[in-house]
């Protein structure tokens, strides 16, 4: 592409122009405030001639949310030629809006550059702004690969780092981690209103940290989180189930806990630098005099030490005067950068390893039928003096009081309240399995075929796993988190921070066979082979079973025996 024309000069179209026109783009600005105009193409974003109608590659739409549709359409008679896109945070409105009132909508490739801060106009804008940066297109399915392939190439000049989604996804997406995330931070700030002055002066960087994106434009949000109602009403739902569980577990140690940690780990499953996946880091905290040039000497120090640092966070203490800096590195590292920066004379200190045996020892893990998860975890519990949970017994008692009721699979509703009013109990000594439903023991009962055969009508069930998912926390934690548990989603739903995380898999022919000498030899291997393959099937829509997440070790017990396996995850338990 040779030619751009923005429309809309505020940060992220003057961060675009900016960027482009580092690239050799020839780049025209058009905003219907000349002075903004004005001002970036001072600072170098492009010029603000009008460009020929046939001579534009590319219109990029930078105006506020609720005008974009409109100037799209607008843009898409203005320059037949050219591919049409947009940098708004919501997609799914403004493609059926365009896709329904412009005869030309196959040019408009939608997209969404993750990118941008509190501030906003042309004065704040920087060419850094995409560098390393999500940008999301969302393509309908009126687009030719050519114009969306446009609209990539447009983007990797940027240096942003290019994904494709549908416009649904995106903004369910753009919910979970962007606008909700954004109200969390206006509701932190309103608090602060009713906050005496004198207690606002022991504020250190943690709450500057959670507020700092309070501060940006309101009507531009209002017309984004307007724009994306449904998406984020579901978000906030969801968080209200979450704050009123915490208010509930204030006076419960045990569980509180449980919840930070479940806090915790989600902070940590975000990505690193670079977008790379998140690796196991530590950090070292130094303290910085306040003296000039401290904290170059600090960095200085640091680089000549060849210490790759994954991240850093500088805060201040206003009372004592002094800064602390926060620096991320491997785990492995991070003593060895303590140590070094002590013998330079820095005051530096970094988190001690969690008492390992005398400790949590939570075991997660997750595994198809018949790769051989509950006999692991039940000698693996006996071996380390551990609790035992089977949470695919849950599931299956919840199961047996489905087909006990009479409801109808379709009456999901009707399910979920039988599933929350059930009395359900499970024993959690690995050598005396027991499961109640209502008082009545069903521990055998839940072992049948037809059980089997109607499992994952339950387990589909989003709200009843939910709930399912929260019991299994509780016993978790009632357990002082020393407790073995298998079944689907442990490690990374369930139990996402255990100590131990393995995923057991085995070929589908060892699976089988498995599962028939459970069953019994006289049961007809073709019906025990669709059973195995049918329950890997339906539960797949719901769980993700068969890929490790990052820091899962996979173990193949096709040919091996419990021993071997149960010995491996013992020294897994010793790293």
């Amino acid at each position: 592409m040779t030619c751009v024309l923005i429309i809309g000069a505020g940060l992220v179209g003057s961060s675009l122009g900016l960027a482009l026109t580092r690239a050799g783009v020839d780049v025209h600005l058009e905003d219907r405030s000349k002075s903004h105009a004005r001002v970036a193409a001072g600072m170098g974003a492009g010029r603000i001639t009008p460009p020929r109608a046939d001579e534009v590659d590319v219109v990029v739409v930078a105006t506020p949310p609720a005008t974009i549709a409109g100037v799209v359409r607008e843009a898409l008679e203005r320059f037949p030629l050219a591919v049409v896109t947009d940098v708004g945070s919501v997609k799914a409105a403004i493609v059926d809006e365009v896709g329904r009132t412009s005869a030309h909508h196959g040019r408009y490739v939608a997209s969404h550059p993750m990118a941008g801060s509190q501030f906003s106009g042309p004065l704040t804008a920087t060419a850094e702004l995409f560098q390393d940066r999500t940008w999301v297109i969302t393509p309908s399915p009126a687009n030719p690969d050519r114009s969306v392939a446009t609209i990539r190439d447009l983007a990797s000049l940027t240096g942003a780092r290019v994904v494709e989604l549908s416009p649904a996804a995106h903004d369910e997406a753009v919910a979970q981690v962007s606008h909700v995330p954004h109200l969390m931070s206006i509701l932190t700030a309103s608090h602060l209103r009713e906050v005496p002055g004198e207690h606002l002066r022991l504020a250190g960087q943690g709450i500057r940290d959670v507020t700092r994106i309070a501060g940006s434009d309101t009507a531009m949000w209002r017309q984004i989180i307007t724009t994306n109602a449904a998406a984020v009403r579901e978000e906030l739902e969801e968080v209200a189930e979450d704050l009123s569980y915490l208010i509930s577990v204030l006076d419960r140690p045990d569980l509180l806990e449980e919840c930070l940690r479940i806090g915790q780990s989600g902070a940590r499953s975000l990505t690193g630098k670079h977008g790379r996946a998140p690796k196991d880091v530590v950090e070292v905290t130094v303290e910085i005099p306040d003296e000039p040039r401290a904290l170059a000497r600090l960095f200085g120090d640091v680089g000549e030490m060849g210490f790759n640092v994954e991240d850093f966070d500088l805060s201040h203490d206003a009372v004592r005067e002094v800064g602390y800096l926060s620096i991320s590195v491997a785990q492995s590292k991070g003593e060895q950068l303590r140590a070094d920066l002590t013998d330079r004379g820095w005051t530096a200190w970094s988190a001690e390893m969690e008492a390992h045996m005398t400790g949590p020892m939570v075991i997660a893990i997750d595994g198809p039928s018949g790769s051989g998860k509950s006999t692991t975890a039940r000698l693996l519990a006996q071996r380390l003096g551990l609790a035992y949970l089977d949470t695919g017994a849950m599931y299956r008692a919840i199961a047996w009081a489905y087909l006990r009721s009479g409801l109808d699979a379709s009456d999901t509703e009707g399910i979920r309240s039988l599933a929350v009013s059930t009395d359900l109990r499970i024993a959690t000594i690995p050598d005396q399995p027991r499961v109640s439903v209502d008082g009545e023991v069903v521990t055998d009962a839940i072992r049948e075929p037809r059980i089997s055969e109607n499992v994952s009508t339950v387990a589909a069930i989003p709200e009843v796993r939910k709930f399912l998912i929260r019991k299994m926390r509780e016993i978790i934690a009632a357990h002082g988190r020393r407790i073995v548990v298998e079944g689907r989603d442990i490690t990374t739903v369930v139990a996402p921070d255990a100590q131990v995380r393995v995923l057991l898999v085995a070929d589908p022919d060892a699976r089988v066979a498995r599962r028939r000498a459970e069953l019994g030899e006289r049961v007809d291997e073709t019906a025990v082979t669709d059973q195995v393959i049918r329950r890997d099937r339906d539960d797949s829509r719901v769980t993700n079973f068969t890929e490790a997440a990052e820091g899962v070790t996979v173990i193949d017990s096709t040919h091996i025996g419990p021993d071997e396996v149960v010995e491996h995850i013992v020294q897994l338990t010793r790293r």
